[in-house]
């Protein structure tokens, strides 16, 4: 009989396709990778063709597996697993592998086999704990023994691949009877799903420099979703926006460059604000813009994402193409894996995240730190939020959330005592996953907090975008909550990618409006590009957080007090404002004090300078305190999920607070 695309079935028969009452975490996630280290491999061998593909691509595939030196008697059988982009507000399957099935041969996604033997063929289907997604298994049952060298060949056709371009892995493994655990086979296959054809470009430049001193252009070629064309063979024009040295009018990429290249050694020859425009005749992109200061800046500024994922948890695929991404894909020059205790302490890979952090920390270039999430249960369910932890070691010891000593924060931070360390709470009104207990305070080692992430904004009750009704935004726990209550902390924000993109990818996120797409960064004011320096601004609360736009955000107040410190005067305090948008403008600018808006300028421009004098402050009462900060509104707008339901947001940026006592 025929059954399939132009296949013979040799005695195979057919099940229905049947939902599995399966949870789990990711497809992937719970086998284990030779990669990774790893776990107890079975007999047998699994190949794919093709082994390579574009993001979205449709193709035939071929699965080839080869039984082992033990044989699968009746009644084993075998599992293909599929990765899945586990995704929230139910998008999953418009970024997913296609979904395999048996019923069409004209459809997408439809499975045949090629067998000498007896084989029943499953298709279960397993569905997320946390975001309701599905994905799925193959499995196919032996009816009669399968024996050493012999090969069973699955046909997957017309399949689409997953619209995210990264290292998609296929888990294999081998059941000896129907009700016994499958072990997985020694190593599994895998595809290279690449970016396609170019449709964006991305250039990066230094925020902050000095005139006459080098930097470098990074530019990226993106494809339609925001993933490096790595075919890209095109040439491009550089123009400068201001006097520069050492540009060059124009490239003609290779295919050494795999998208991207990096243009040493420019300059620009006179102060101002500037930025470089790259066209290809079909695209064209600005860069960020940079300031140029006639004087050797006390500062520089730097961008990066604290909070992603990868496999070591719950995330997507290997922290190595999480770091790879961040530097030459959003280009961020510092950046934080922060996988969960409860799933990396069972697995033991906190020493191999640690490992990866060193092996990726490069001075002066690319800074990361050895990190985790502390995954305590939500205020609302007895617990106390979620906290990220960051070392400036390596080697230091995973506190967790279920060890008894470090249950609680405060059991947290006596450990961390004497420990180069801080925590960061996040996403801490959402009351679906993470409610923060702001009771639990320690201004040394919780100087920030995340108020912005994909997830919502943390800002105040009924900021936008919001958490999401089914998980809801609580109300008493948002960060002005946490201000108002006393507490001294700085802003961040970060992207909790699961898809282990850090800084995120603006592009997929318009496309879809996906939550782990979404952009976030933290920007830090620091006097050089290493662990030390970055760490130590940060514990200052030196940092301010954006939607993803590298804008300039500079606040001052008495010419002296900068974003984050502390100040005693007994005069109405001298707020300086400066804010550069680059290639976006600047829809509102507001100061807020104590959480209110005390003023508000809104003017469509891509830079704003101005002094506030808050003549108020001569009837606050001696020795009172209040904080001030910066929120910024662009006119730019991106795209986010809210229960199904797609909404166009405004880019927005927010500086840490200064403190002002009056005595």
């Amino acid at each position: 009989m025929f059954w399939g695309k132009n296949k013979y079935w040799n005695k195979i028969t057919r099940r229905q396709f049947v939902k599995k009452s399966v949870w789990a975490t990711s497809t992937l996630l719970l086998s284990p990778n030779v990669n990774f280290a790893l776990g107890t491999a079975s007999e047998g061998e699994a190949m794919i063709s093709p082994s390579e593909t574009a993001v979205m691509e449709y193709q035939d595939y071929k699965f080839t597996f080869v039984v082992g030196t033990g044989g699968i008697p009746a009644g084993g059988y075998i599992r293909f697993g599929f990765p899945t982009c586990a995704s929230y507000n139910g998008l999953g399957s418009k970024i997913n592998w296609s979904a395999p099935q048996v019923d069409n041969s004209e459809d997408t996604g439809f499975v045949s086999v090629v067998s000498n033997h007896d084989l029943t063929v499953d298709i279960e289907t397993l569905e997320h704990r946390v975001s309701h997604n599905l994905s799925y298994r193959i499995k196919l049952i032996a009816n009669e023994e399968l024996n050493l060298g012999e090969s069973i060949i699955i046909e997957y056709t017309q399949a689409s691949a997953q619209g995210i371009a990264q290292t998609c892995i296929f888990p294999v493994s081998v059941g000896i009877t129907e009700d016994e655990e499958a072990i997985p086979i020694a190593k599994f296959p895998r595809v290279k799903v690449r970016g396609g054809e170019a449709g964006h470009i991305r250039v990066v430049i230094p925020s902050i420099v000095r005139v006459g001193e080098q930097f470098k252009v990074k530019v990226v070629i993106l494809d339609n979703y925001g993933f490096p064309a790595h075919d890209y063979r095109g040439s491009i024009t550089l123009q400068s926006k201001g006097q520069s040295q050492n540009l060059p009018e124009s490239y003609s990429f290779t295919a050494d460059d795999r998208s991207k290249h990096v243009f040493p050694g420019i300059s620009f020859q006179e102060p101002g604000k500037f930025l470089i425009i790259v066209n290809d005749n079909f695209i064209s992109a600005d860069s960020n813009s940079c300031w140029v200061r006639s004087n050797p800046p006390e500062y520089k500024l730097y961008w990066g994402d604290l909070h992603w994922h990868s496999k070591l948890s719950d995330g997507l695929t290997h922290p190595r193409e999480g770091y790879s991404y961040a530097r030459k894909v959003t280009c961020l020059d510092f950046t934080a894996l922060t996988d969960h205790d409860t799933l990396l302490d069972p697995r033991g890979y906190w020493s191999l995240a640690c490992e990866l952090a060193e092996e990726y920390y490069d001075p002066d270039e690319f800074v990361t730190f050895c990190s985790y999430e502390w995954t305590s249960l939500s205020a609302l369910g007895r617990g106390y939020g979620h906290r990220n932890v960051y070392y400036l070691d390596d080697g230091e010891p995973l506190f967790t959330c279920t060890d008894e000593a470090t249950k609680n924060p405060d059991g947290l931070w006596q450990n961390l005592t004497g420990r180069n360390a801080f925590t960061i709470p996040h996403h801490p009104a959402d009351g679906g996953r993470s409610v923060v207990d702001w009771s639990y305070f320690h201004e040394d080692l919780q100087p920030l907090a995340e108020i912005y992430q994909g997830a919502g904004n943390s800002e105040y009750y009924g900021s936008g975008p919001p958490y999401s009704v089914s998980s809801k935004g609580e109300p008493g726990y948002y960060i002005q909550d946490a201000l108002a209550s006393g507490q001294k902390i700085g802003f961040v924000a970060s992207t909790d990618s699961h898809y282990t993109l850090p800084g995120g990818n603006d592009i997929l996120s318009d496309y879809l409006g996906h939550r782990h797409a979404l952009p976030a960064l933290t920007a830090v004011y620091a006097p050089s590009l290493t662990r030390t320096s970055v760490m130590n601004q940060m514990s200052k609360r030196h940092t301010y957080a954006t939607t993803g736009k590298r804008i300039i955000l500079r606040f001052i107040i008495n010419k002296e007090v900068i974003m984050g410190d502390e100040l005693t005067t007994t005069e109405p305090p001298s707020l300086a404002v400066m804010i550069i948008s680059g290639d976006t403008l600047i829809k509102q600018v507001e100061i807020i004090r104590d959480n209110d808006t005390i003023y508000s300028l809104t003017d469509n421009t891509d830079q704003v300078e101005f002094i506030f004098i808050d003549k108020e402050f001569a009837d606050f009462d001696l020795n009172s305190t209040h904080y001030y900060y910066i929120r910024v509104t662009l006119s730019d707008t991106f795209w986010a999920w809210v229960d199904h339901n797609k909404f166009e947001y405004y880019h927005q940026g927010w500086s840490s607070p200064i403190w002002v006592t009056k005595g």
